[in-house]
């Protein structure tokens, strides 16, 4: 065995001595790579099960391999070894994911080309980034440059010629991990008291643990599940974005409890059950909550604040846990959104830091190198004071992507941003970020401090031909969502001709919120749009009332609103669009005509469960026209004064109702300036406006509507509708007068 395989051997045997994980880069010929990974990882797994090991490669392998798995799909799982086979491609995410899977002792594998050839290899993965009609890997090579070389960089990372290290038979025996007993930790035991005191303390005080990766955040809520059902309750809810997040607690909760259940399925203990329901059904659950006794949520940080929002209205009493810095987790700005929330639904918290490593020792590094390598700790600067800046203080620019890359300062401030602003910011957006075929970044700065990014796609600009392929079905071109979107959602057939510039992504410093730094972004994208003369530029979101609402006074118009709700955010995604050119703003006109009367249209079905203030935001904005030519006003006056029924007089009523929220007047009186929504009072004031949208538009039943505003019942209802269209009909009568 020559030196280059002890060298390893001894890696191996330091990393189990110090609980470490082993980082090995077997940098050379693939064949040579893959058999010296199955040496290695049979050196580690000896006599362990193939359950204990991961293979991701496209390549003919005696051993059960994957090759794209959901990243989430790793998170939670324990394993002793795992190779990473970047020959078929490298996906961060991925890399990212697995690498927090491997426990103390163990070894990841990252087979690749020789460091210096590997940035100019054609990654397979790297089609995901390039843009049609280019047919092969045209992407930049800034990302896998800066990886190669903190590879190269790392002392602690032992990378090797596989053609060089002769491994002889080893004798494995004293290679192999053993379990080890589980027992809590002192940071765990602190978690498990603070769930504890959930159920025994007063209502809404919920036990907070925030932590990085690998601390034991799972285990503790699963341990302390498993308790509570021990003494006495029958019924505790799991939930995270998928149920992959929670196999580690519901594995410690079954040990204790001296059961299993399939992954999904929950666990059975008498009378009493642990079960896992997704987040989105838990937050929009009308049932019977008082026999939850607790609500536990795995991974926090990964849902939007929106489900979270719903969940804490709807539970008195929850546990939460959320990585602070990982692959799950959207770091200080999550914390901030959070802490609002929280804010908002409790009384207080019992909150619990953990900084202990369970599934491997401190100063791991395996774990150094990913922070490092994917800016899982990226984060926004700080200011010890409250900005106070004029326009004339703030820079913008479009950065040079090679350049960024090799600016690790400036790289981390945009990245942190992002991480910041975006709820699931993932490893992979970073590699868009610098070499995505058509990807620009344009940035404000105050003094030498990123305060706002924006990350641009170029797109559009297809022949003919490619249109009516989109059009019939036929394809859809990478790189095109907007076009394609245009086109077959909103059918606009020619839309994908016209040029477009997609904003990705869109942030704001969470201390420089509200003081025009997005609209300086949207305002610099629009001069570069009119001077490379493009025709629109446009965007597509989660819908919410305060994001919406934002794209709306910039200039940007809705053409199209999904029909499905995204399973884990709860949340229908929405395209808006700036026109500038004689052309886009026809379609636009077109489309948004289009637009309008298919959602009023589906209100009442598709869409009946779209919050009121949604509704409004998305019709809003249309030239006011005369009221008094598109509805019976006599008839809303008889319905006023008692003269008509509420069915006889509804024709008039909807039409009525159309047309205030067609001109904005449903919330506000013309040049109102009040955009505040609150919920029906039975006062009926002008700011209660919500039942006109859930009894008129959407159509809910009359029962429907008492009972989601307290009302006593259908005549209340009835008082109120009358007050509110009897004020509205005074503002439209005044506002057309002066008009005219």
């Amino acid at each position: 065995m020559n030196a280059n395989a002890n060298r390893i051997l001894t890696l191996l045997a330091t990393s189990r001595q110090n609980r470490h994980r082993a980082f090995i880069v077997l940098s050379g010929a693939r064949a040579a790579a893959l058999r010296l990974a199955a040496q290695i990882i049979d050196t580690v797994t000896a006599g362990a099960g193939s359950d204990r090991q991961l293979w991701l490669s496209d390549a003919d392998l005696e051993r059960p391999t994957l090759l794209s798995p959901k990243p989430s799909r790793l998170i939670g799982r324990q394993i002793d070894a795992a190779v990473i086979d970047a020959w078929s491609g490298f996906d961060a995410d991925i890399f990212g994911a697995l690498a927090g899977s491997v426990r103390g002792g163990g070894v990841l594998v990252l087979c690749c080309p020789r460091l210096d050839e590997w940035p100019q290899y054609n990654d397979p993965y790297g089609i995901r980034f390039s843009v049609f009609p280019a047919q092969e890997y045209v992407i930049g090579n800034h990302y896998l440059t800066r990886f190669t070389s903190l590879l190269a960089d790392d002392p602690r990372v032992c990378i090797v010629d596989p053609e060089t290290a002769d491994w002889d038979v080893v004798r494995v025996t004293d290679s192999v991990l053993g379990e080890e007993p589980f027992a809590l930790t002192s940071d765990q035991q602190q978690a498990v008291d603070a769930v504890l005191k959930v159920i025994m303390g007063q209502r809404r005080r919920p036990a907070v643990l925030i932590a990085d990766r690998g601390r034991g955040k799972s285990a503790a809520l699963g341990y302390a599940a498993a308790q509570l059902v021990q003494q006495g309750h029958k019924r505790i809810v799991v939930t995270a974005i998928e149920p992959g997040v929670v196999r580690t607690l519901f594995e410690h909760a079954g040990a204790i409890l001296g059961t299993t259940a399939e992954l999904g399925a929950g666990i059975q203990y008498g009378d009493a059950s642990i079960e896992y329901m997704d987040p989105a059904t838990l937050g929009r659950s009308t049932g019977d909550k008082k026999n939850v006794d607790l609500v536990i949520i795995d991974e926090a940080a990964a849902l939007p604040l929106s489900v979270l929002d719903n969940i804490m209205r709807h539970y008195p009493r929850l546990a939460m846990a959320s990585t602070v810095h990982g692959y799950e987790g959207s770091g200080r700005g999550f914390a901030v959104r959070f802490d609002s929330l929280l804010a908002r639904h409790t009384r207080g918290r019992h909150a619990v830091t953990l900084s202990t490593p369970v599934r491997y020792a401190k100063d791991d590094p395996l774990e150094n190198f990913t922070f490092k390598a994917l800016l899982l700790d990226a984060e926004c600067a700080e200011f010890a004071a409250p900005l106070n800046f004029r326009a004339d203080d703030l820079s913008v620019s479009w950065i040079d992507r090679a350049g960024l890359s090799v600016d690790e300062g400036l790289l981390r401030q945009v990245f942190g941003l992002l991480v910041q602003s975006h709820y699931r910011t993932r490893p992979n957006d970073l590699r868009l970020m610098l070499d995505g075929a058509n990807i620009e970044i344009v940035v404000v700065r105050f003094g030498t401090v990123v305060i706002g990014a924006a990350v641009v796609a170029r797109e559009g600009g297809l022949d003919n031909a490619t249109c009516e392929r989109i059009w019939q079905g036929q394809s859809r071109p990478r790189g095109h969502m907007l076009s394609e979107i245009l086109s077959v959602q909103v059918t606009e057939r020619n839309a994908p001709e016209l040029s477009a510039l997609r904003i990705v992504r869109i942030a704001v410093h969470v201390d420089c919120r509200r003081m025009g730094v997005g609209r300086r972004l949207l305002k610099e994208i629009g001069e570069s749009a009119r001077e490379r003369g493009i025709d629109m530029i446009g965007s597509s979101f989660g819908m919410g009332a305060e994001v919406l609402e934002f794209w709306r006074s910039c200039g940007f118009i809705p053409l199209w609103l999904g029909v499905r709700r995204h399973v884990a955010s709860g949340m229908r995604s929405v395209l808006v669009v700036n026109p500038r050119s004689v052309n886009s703003s026809i379609l636009v006109r077109r489309a948004r005509k289009r637009f309008c009367d298919d959602f009023l249209l589906r209100l009442a079905g598709m869409y009946a469960d779209e919050e009121p203030v949604h509704v409004e935001l998305l019709l809003k904005g249309e030239a006011w026209f005369s009221v008094a030519d598109q509805v019976d006003l006599h008839e809303i006056a008889r319905y006023i004064a008692g003269a008509a029924s509420f069915e006889t007089s509804f024709k008039a009523i909807w039409a009525f109702t159309r047309a205030l929220a067609l001109s904005g007047m449903l919330a506000t009186t013309p040049g109102d300036d009040n955009r505040k929504f609150s919920s029906v009072s039975r006062s009926g004031s002008s700011g209660n406006h919500e039942v006109l949208v859930r009894a008129i538009l959407q159509q809910h039943g009359i029962d429907v509507i008492c009972s989601e505003y307290h009302l006593t019942g259908r005549r209340e209802f009835l008082k109120i509708l009358a007050n509110l269209l009897d004020k509205r009909l005074s503002d439209v009568l005044k506002y057309v007068s002066r008009e005219s």
